[in-house]
């Protein structure tokens, strides 16, 4: 999690928070908006090309890569947003107060442009990308399952098409 992440559960390998802290950080930002009237967005990105890093290098080649692309998500976003990681290789981030979908496009093209970012593994050069799916709270759910399950189908949405994108659900 960029905030708060001393003192809270946490992936041990990548040190972001895991599925479960995700969904409680997720229903709090969900009571804080609600009362705000503020909106939030939430990122569900899936690595595209990881299974082949596994399959040409490894388990340690996969936590690197793993461990890498977490810092790199971490870095790219502001301190009041969260990075969790819900599993294998997908990742999460929860924008707080956001609604401007162009800047939520540049952040969505830095993190691409991050994540594709040469890794060196076990001195080989490995690359990765990414495909996004982004809700936007109110408007695509109320609650933290349909706003995950929306974000999810947005994310699949551009795997269908190709993988490497970004889709905000519609």
């Amino acid at each position: 999690m960029a905030t708060s992440q001393q003192n809270r559960p946490s992936v041990k390998l990548t040190g972001l928070p895991n599925r479960r802290l995700f969904f409680e950080v997720l229903q709090r930002m969900i009571l804080e908006h609600e009362r705000d009237q503020n909106k939030f967005m939430l990122l569900f990105i899936d690595l595209d090309g990881f299974k082949e890093i596994n399959d040409q290098y490894g388990h340690e080649a996969e936590d690197e890569v793993l461990v890498t692309v977490a810092n790199r998500l971490s870095d790219d976003v502001r301190k009041s947003d969260t990075v969790a990681r819900m599993g294998g290789d997908e990742f999460t981030i929860i924008l707080r107060n956001t609604e401007d979908k162009q800047a939520v496009t540049d952040l969505i093209q830095k993190i691409h442009r991050n994540i594709q970012e040469v890794m060196h593994i076990k001195g080989n050069a490995c690359y990765v990308n990414s495909s996004i799916g982004v809700t936007t709270y109110p408007e695509n759910g109320t609650d933290s399952e349909t706003l995950l399950r929306n974000a999810d189908s947005a994310m699949y949405e551009v795997k269908r098409n190709g993988k490497g994108g970004y889709d905000f659900f519609q």
